[in-house]
């Protein structure tokens, strides 16, 4: 992580790289999107949603982070990620100056439950919502 906060070229190629054989592992088990695939939509949901709201002035990878950590927060609120583990997440890996500089203020609730409901991932009534639990980091850093 230290070399990829500082754009160590290296290190981010090895980074982007290693992500891309892992989502196209992902991608070839599961084509269609009804299985471990969704895992790869952590952030999606509401990132577009905050795309579409910000009329694209929030980039689509930006957009995702703070979906992220939207998603965080409301597995706090679903008592499935501990307010602690959502802290940690916060500061360590998702660079508390992208929430200040992200121009959240003109942006309603309404507009991202809107922007949600059009999610192309949406099926039926349901918005999905990959969410991290504690249970699940648990398992994984064990």
């Amino acid at each position: 992580m230290p070399a990829l906060r500082v754009r160590n070229e290296e290190a981010l190629e090895k980074a982007v790289y290693g992500s891309l054989l892992i989502k196209k592992s992902y991608i070839e088990d599961d084509e269609f999107d009804s299985g471990r695939r969704n895992m790869l939509n952590f952030g999606h949901c509401f990132g577009h949603a905050l795309e579409a709201a910000s009329d694209f002035g929030i980039p689509h990878g930006q957009a995702v982070v703070l979906g992220m950590v939207l998603a965080n927060i409301v597995a706090r609120e679903r008592n499935l990620l501990a307010k602690d583990t959502e802290q940690y997440l916060l500061n360590k890996l998702f660079l508390p100056s992208l929430i200040k500089n992200a121009k959240l203020h003109s942006i309603k609730p309404d507009q991202i439950i809107d922007g949600m409901k059009k999610d192309k991932k949406r099926t039926g009534l349901d918005l999905p919502l990959v969410m991290l639990t504690d249970s699940y980091l648990m398992t994984r850093v064990s």
